[in-house]
């Protein structure tokens, strides 16, 4: 009789543990879940506070800007800057620039001195304003540094960085020109080469030149073999295109050139190169190493004097 009861007390404890650790699984579960949840609240919160550190950034950031944009004009000792700009003297390849500067405040006797490219230049006080006409060369940009005044002993002086003057791209267009070819050697140092010529000219908007003529010229070793006359279109942007399908007789040791030669209504030359190569002593064709030509344009005054590159 005992032996058979004995049992019956182990398969009680077995259940009762069983059962409290399905409850402890439960409650460990709905814990994960509840620390789940503080988790995504926190992380959320958290989110929330980094939005807003943010948004308080920025209109600190933009307040910041605003106070030194005020203190700076507070600062200033003057209240307008502007220049007007002349035309381009083809005589002599000058610019004719007019500074206009207003003081905030103007003493009897006040000078002032504006510097241009670091040289001083004296500035004339006229209805408001210090006036000052700056003749300068075209290959030259024009950079004003600043501006000094001088009333009752006591020298002021402002940056005019904001004044400066790029001239090479007010005056003179731009000169994309681009030449997609095809060429093959022919006995003797001769040359066939088919392609076409694309050019597109950008000028600064306010200014009163015209493109009024294009070419492509074939030299070889530097001297003319043919030349090409490129048609003009304008609609909105000047652009001209040629054909051209040669055989040209470099012979040995010699070299070849396609250039594009540009002309505009006051006189200017522009040379772009689009092509070059050279031979060797047996006559065969080999590439040319001066890339570098084809990205800049060459500009010479109406007599053909050089004036400068300009790079594009």
């Amino acid at each position: 009789m005992d032996n058979n009861e004995n049992p019956k007390p182990k398969k009680n404890l077995s259940l009762i543990i069983t059962v409290i650790c399905l409850i402890l699984c439960g409650l460990t579960y709905l814990k994960t879940l509840s620390l789940t949840d503080q988790i995504y609240s926190i992380k959320n919160t958290l989110n929330s506070l980094n939005n807003n550190y943010s948004n308080i950034s920025g209109s600190i950031g933009s307040i910041s800007a605003d106070v030194r944009n005020s203190l700076n004009e507070s600062a200033s000792i003057l209240a307008k800057t502007n220049y007007n700009m002349g035309e381009i003297n083809s005589e002599n390849n000058t610019v004719e620039v007019k500074f206009n500067i207003t003081p905030k405040e103007y003493k009897e006797g006040s000078i002032a001195k504006i510097y241009i490219n670091n040289v001083p230049y004296d500035m004339t006080y006229s209805n408001g304003d210090f006036v000052y006409t700056y003749n300068g060369p075209i290959e030259t940009d024009i950079n004003p540094d600043k501006i000094e005044i001088m009333s009752n002993g006591v020298s002021y002086s402002e940056s005019l960085e904001n004044l400066s003057i790029n001239t090479k791209e007010m005056f003179f267009p731009y000169i994309y020109a681009d030449f997609s070819y095809s060429k093959s050697d022919v006995a003797g140092g001769k040359l066939n080469l088919e392609g076409d010529v694309n050019v597109n000219y950008a000028k600064y908007s306010d200014t009163d030149y015209e493109i009024v003529s294009a070419k492509a010229i074939a030299l070889a070793n530097d001297k003319t073999v043919k030349e090409y006359t490129c048609e003009l279109e304008n609609n909105g942007d000047v652009y001209s295109y040629i054909h051209i399908s040669d055989t040209f007789d470099i012979g040995n040791n010699g070299k070849f050139r396609l250039i594009l030669v540009t002309t505009d209504s006051r006189g200017y030359i522009y040379e772009n190169t689009l092509f070059g190569l050279s031979t060797n002593i047996s006559g065969t064709i080999l590439n040319d190493g001066n890339s570098n030509e084809y990205y800049l344009t060459r500009v010479y005054d109406k007599d053909h004097n050089f004036l400068f590159d300009k790079e594009y």
